[in-house]
């Protein structure tokens, strides 16, 4: 397919002269717009993320915030987002949101991206605009082996949300025991500290 497109856009550079030129430009910038690096990520398919590295900033946005990393911790595509990290994608970056690849990681379970993105020095305790830190939406999902890293990693279990609300209150909204339970001892073990 790719190469294809690259003898169209030849063909037409070397048959139509200038106005050619700028149509081939456009299409190669359509070719390897935003939207294909947000697909790549999606797929987890580093070689094609790569590839569109050389054409795209890898941290471009969509049309909800979202980054190339953001796509590919939402979809829990860890090799992906080793790659996006290891290029320098903004690990902190907001979405329209104000959700981070963090979050969107632990929103949906996937521990091993957790794990890569807390690791690289994302930033645990960070809050959407809801007020929700990665611990409560973590919480709300009922995402143990998640909440339990979290809280290793230092997560705090008292920062509230719009409402009011800590992460216990989700697990409880939910019942989430085993959540709920860990929630719990954390905050006895802290309290004797």
């Amino acid at each position: 397919m790719k190469i294809v497109f690259y003898i169209v856009a030849a063909v037409l550079m070397s048959t139509t002269g200038v106005g050619g030129m700028e149509v081939a430009q456009k299409l190669i910038k359509g070719f390897f717009g935003p939207e294909t690096i947000f697909e790549a990520a999606c797929d987890g398919d580093v070689e094609a993320l790569e590839e569109f590295l050389g054409h795209v900033n890898i941290n471009s946005k969509n049309k909800q915030g979202m980054t190339s990393l953001h796509i590919a911790a939402l979809k829990g595509k860890l090799s992906a987002v080793q790659f996006l990290l290891q290029k320098g994608a903004f690990i902190n970056d907001k979405d329209n949101d104000l959700l981070t690849p963090l979050h969107r990681a632990a929103c949906r379970g996937h521990l091993p991206v957790v794990q890569v993105l807390i690791k690289n020095k994302a930033l645990i305790n960070c809050q959407n605009k809801n007020l929700f830190t990665p611990l409560h939406l973590a919480c709300h999902q009922g995402h143990t082996d998640v909440v339990t890293y979290l809280i290793e990693q230092g997560a705090d279990i008292n920062i509230q949300d719009y409402s009011g609300a800590v992460p216990l209150f989700y697990a409880n909204l939910k019942n989430h025991v085993p959540i709920t339970q860990l929630l719990e001892k954390t905050s006895r073990e802290t309290e004797k500290k």
